[in-house]
């Protein structure tokens, strides 16, 4: 029950969908999961590319089909 999805693109100038994140949410009796797939800027000198994206998509997403949730709310580790 309560499915929800969301996307954030991070491609070119934030608006192009070659690069972001999917991310879908559910409830499964009384656990909510969710899951997020995501395509990031490969190559070696990248890696501060993949961090901004990834530190954007965890910023943006939000899911809003039901209880409104945001993609921190079920992230289980607390940042260094």
């Amino acid at each position: 029950t309560l499915v929800s999805n969301s996307t954030v693109p991070t491609g070119f100038m934030g608006i192009a969908g070659n690069k972001g994140g999917v991310g879908v949410r559910f409830r499964f009796y009384e656990t909510d999961i969710c899951f997020v797939n995501s395509h990031f800027a490969s190559g070696d000198g990248q890696k501060e590319r993949r961090n901004e994206d990834y530190l954007t998509i965890e910023a943006r997403m939000a899911f809003t089909d039901g209880p409104i949730y945001s993609l921190k709310d079920y992230i289980w580790y607390t940042p260094a």
